[in-house]
């Protein structure tokens, strides 16, 4: 980072990191590249940071120490650091990035104890013995707002197969309102007013949730399912009701909407004693691990958590169908109207710029951005010299952006890129529009919320040297250029027909850049819908199309335009069906030919299919004619290629016989055709088949063999007279085949 003085005419933009606010301190760490840290058993060691990478190593109960070689990145509002274990003097082992929060979580630092005696403004009471020990922050310290809200199971409502829903008749807690009477409709009625009204029913204040129907019994306590904070807060309750909501645990959180700080209490009940991980006084964020749910307090049946929130931290458990909104929010209205708070987004924007110093906001604007845009200029007006300092602050929580800042002539002052939020200040204020605009490097969805607050200042700033965050240059030593990616494949040309690869492809990226080597670059294998940072070669095997997109970005944020490739891979060949309808013929019978092929999807589609029958191509569902075809085996085979020169084939074979059925068919269509001139040959012909068929039937195949004799005897009396050679031929070859299979021995 470069040391700047800064004059008396200066702008400061700020941008700070909206989800690295007060968290939980643990001494056992300190995350710093260069420094050992502890992973302990249970900690997933991942291929690259951020959710899009697989884990390739669980640490084992023996623990590690690692080296931090690099990091912190910053994916969904969670540092991720590179590790090393032969750097840290294990020469056996291996590298991989490590979430923080999970390494830091399964340690304590052993300090935690009580914070005070009774509830404070947030309900912080007492902590409970046996908790696990966590440093806990001042009881009045505010939880940073929360910009998002989630459900307290990694799955929604309508995923899990036990629910009860809020409003739902039938307070399980009616037994603790003293005023509670049961009807005769089985509802318990809060009486305050001796009527049994609707308004005056008792209802079930919360959710109900699980995962399985299961009761605790029937699930080992390492497949309680986990439940999670839903935003960012502070833990004020960590109880035991034995007869009721079990061991709970309650979270304060703020959020800001429609211009003024909203206050909610969240509540996880029936958790398992011994899964609690979080102490009174713990500053949480949205989707920390707080424990695992049973049944406890008391309750049979299926384990679940009951699920509340509250907008006052005592309600009481006379809630009715008539005050439950006023004590109460349902929760899944709440959830599905507040995954994203822009409200709170902009007020840490606003916090930020008002905490540089002696402020005047002149703009705040919230807004939403989609994967890979970039929105148009926006303008802000410096119009007095008194301005000493402007401060810009850029929120937008579990992504990354890049914001760039023009100056009054329309030149570039800087551009800068972070994960969350940062604060920029720009030396030399001058009078005039100054302009910016932001680029979505990596957001988790399209029309994701994003604030940006603008202020100036007539405070002067102390030369203290570096006051930039990040790696944020002044314009004299601004570099402009953006880097150069090149690709490159392994094998380095399709291996198959039409541009198709046979096998998976291993993808180099390499970046260069003209001043920087502080070079990221981003790669994605969906067409740019989500987008990883390239750490090294990797290995596309989907089949079909894989629409790349890739592109680098260097330390003064600088980015080249976004690259895209199709990478076509089709491994599988495609597959050949061949069947006939039985496996013997006669001459006298239609063949009809069967075959069928396709390219499994999603492969290179098929480009041709043929068959082919006793050497001649044939069509799927053609018939042949066999009359003419010696007596034997015949195949029939198909092939099939598909688009990328995979070729597959099936093939099925039959066997021409004769019967002497089939002859006194044979004899008819020779004498239709005239193969036999006169009708006498072909009486006299038909006469013996007849008698030798009879005598078959009978049983008497040496009967049927002489007969058959004779009908060779007249074959061969009309040769090349009433009888045409051809025909001649066929018919001693068909009562040959007939005399054998009856017995009888073939005359030479």
């Amino acid at each position: 980072m470069m040391k700047t003085a800064f004059r008396i005419a200066s702008v400061f933009v700020t941008v700070i990191l909206a989800l690295s606010a007060v968290g939980s301190v643990f001494a056992e760490n300190s995350w710093a590249v260069g420094n050992l840290v502890g992973l302990c058993a249970g900690t997933h060691i991942y291929q690259g940071p951020g959710g899009g990478y697989p884990y390739h190593t669980v640490v084992p109960e023996d623990n590690w120490t690692v080296m931090v070689i690099d990091g912190p990145r910053y994916f969904g509002g969670e540092a991720w650091w590179d590790t090393s274990r032969a750097a840290a003097g294990d020469p056996s082992g291996g590298t991989g990035w490590v979430k923080q929060s999970e390494a830091d979580n399964c340690f304590s630092s052993g300090g935690g104890g009580s914070t005070g005696d009774g509830d404070d403004d947030y309900g912080i009471g007492n902590s409970r013995d046996g908790m696990l020990d966590y440093d806990v922050v001042e009881e009045k310290v505010d939880p940073p707002y929360a910009t998002h809200f989630s459900w307290p199971l990694n799955v929604s409502p309508n995923d899990t197969s036990y629910v009860k829903k809020y409003y739902n008749f039938g307070s399980p807690l009616q037994y603790k309102c003293g005023d509670a009477v049961k009807g005769e409709d089985d509802n318990y009625y809060y009486l305050a007013d001796k009527e049994k009204t609707a308004a005056n029913r008792l209802v079930h204040p919360g959710r109900d949730m699980a995962i399985d129907g299961k009761t605790a019994a029937e699930i080992s306590f390492d497949d309680l399912p986990k439940v999670y904070a839903v935003a960012d807060g502070k833990v004020v309750r960590v109880k035991t009701d034995d007869n009721g909501y079990g061991h709970y645990v309650v979270i304060f959180h703020r959020y800001y909407e429609n211009g003024k700080e909203m206050r909610i209490w969240s509540v996880y009940a029936h958790l398992h004693e011994e899964s609690i991980r979080v102490e009174e006084g713990q500053i949480v964020s949205g989707g920390d691990w707080i424990g695992r749910y049973d049944h406890s307090g008391n309750w049979g049946g299926a384990a679940h958590i009951h699920f509340e929130l509250r907008k006052e931290l005592d309600p009481g458990y006379c809630v009715t169908y008539g005050t439950i909104d006023s004590k109460y929010l349902n929760p899944e209205d709440f959830i599905n109207g507040h995954k994203d708070v822009p409200g709170s987004i902009a007020k840490l924007a606003e916090e930020a710029v008002a905490s540089s110093g002696n402020t005047t906001i002149i703009q705040t604007k919230t807004a939403t951005i989609d994967q890979g845009q970039v929105t148009g200029r926006f303008q802000f007006v410096v119009d007095a010299i008194k301005w000493v300092r402007g401060i810009i602050s850029l929120v937008w929580p579990g992504s990354v952006l890049e914001i760039t800042v023009y100056r009054p002539d329309g030149s570039i002052y800087a551009v800068y890129h972070s994960a969350n939020s940062f604060t920029l200040e720009i030396p030399d204020l001058e009078p005039g529009t100054w302009s910016y605009t932001i680029r979505a490097l990596e957001v988790p969805t399209d029309d994701y919320p994003y604030a940006v607050a603008i202020a100036l200042s007539e405070q002067q700033l102390e030369d203290t040297g570096e006051r930039l965050t990040g790696e944020i240059q002044p314009s004299d030593k601004f570099d402009s250029i953006p880097p150069s990616t090149s690709i490159s494949f392994l094998p380095s040309n399709p291996d198959g027909n039409n541009g198709w690869y046979k096998q998976p492809v291993v993808i180099t990226l390499d970046a260069t850049d003209n001043v920087d080597d502080s070079i990221d670059t981003l790669y994605s294998t969906n067409g740019g819908i989500s987008y990883h940072l390239y750490t090294g070669p990797f290995t596309i095997s989907t089949e079909g199309e894989n629409h790349l997109a890739y592109f680098s970005v260097d330390g003064m944020g600088n980015s080249e335009d976004i690259q895209y490739i199709n990478l076509k891979i089709d491994m599988t060949p495609p597959v050949v069906n061949v069947t006939t309808d039985q496996a013997e013929y006669t001459r006298v019978q239609p063949f009809v030919v069967h075959y069928s092929g396709y390219d499994p999807e999603p492969g290179s589609g098929l480009a041709t299919l043929t068959g082919v029958f006793n050497g001649q191509f044939v069509m799927d569902g053609q018939v042949v004619d066999l009359f003419w075809l010696s007596l034997g085996q015949y195949t029939l085979a198909a092939t099939g290629e598909d688009y990328a020169g995979w070729i597959a084939t099936d093939s099925e074979s039959i066997q021409l016989v004769a019967t002497i059925e089939s002859m006194q068919l044979t004899v008819q269509r020779l004498c239709k055709e005239n193969y036999i001139t006169k009708s006498g040959i072909c009486t006299s012909l038909l006469s013996k088949l007849n008698s030798a068929l009879a005598a078959q039937k009978r049983g008497q195949n040496k009967t049927a063999v002489n007969t058959l004799f004779a009908f060779q005897n007249a074959i061969q009396a009309q040769s090349g007279k009433a009888i045409r050679a051809e025909a001649q031929a066929l018919l001693m070859m068909d009562s040959n085949y007939v005399i054998q299979s009856l017995g009888g021995k073939v005359k030479k």
